[in-house]
């Protein structure tokens, strides 16, 4: 990655919170402790790296309202490191995409972004629509293959089949070196 490209480009992770670790072991039922712990590492080394080079990490998540924030409010707690969440920027989303509702558009403009790279979960929601909107809006969006994870491995690679551009956390880490 040169420098020029490298200076327009943000992270976007989207929903790592523990709604999302709950929907994974307890209604889906597919996502282990393991597989989710990783993810949520992998995320902590792209932010880090993110913030080592200066450039905009988002960290994007489902505004909880309602009775799903009257039932329990711990579930809205990010599972990144405190250092990740310190480096990252919050933004607060209402709606599957990271674009729904929130500023990131208006934070990416004035970031003068033109590259995404997007991770969290849920692969075939949150990652794709947020994909899918900011294609829609102009910018060149990414997946970060590993460091997303969908309701199960098998739709996980589906989805990551789908997207137009993908790479992985460790050929993103390796491109910011």
């Amino acid at each position: 990655m040169t420098a020029k490209q490298e200076q327009k480009s943000a992270l976007v992770v989207l929903d790592l919170v523990t709604l999302a670790q709950f929907l994974g072991k307890r209604v889906f039922r597919t996502v282990d402790d393991a597989t989710f712990d990783a993810v949520v590492s992998r995320n902590d080394l792209l932010i880090s790296a993110f913030a080592v080079k200066e450039l905009p990490a988002f960290i994007v998540n489902l505004e909880l309202t309602g009775l799903l924030r009257g039932l329990n409010p711990r579930l809205s707690r990010p599972l990144l490191s405190d250092e990740a969440l310190a480096a990252g920027t919050m933004i607060a989303k209402h709606g599957p995409s990271g674009f729904e509702k929130s500023d990131l558009q208006a934070r990416l403009q004035a970031r003068g972004v033109e590259k995404l790279y997007v991770t969290g979960f849920s692969t075939d929601n949150a990652v794709k629509k947020t994909i899918a909107d900011a294609e829609a809006l102009g910018y060149q969006a990414i997946a970060v293959s590993d460091a997303a994870l969908a309701r199960n491995s098998a739709t996980q690679e589906r989805q990551i089949r789908e997207f137009h551009e993908v790479i992985s956390a460790k050929g993103l880490l390796r491109a910011l070196e």
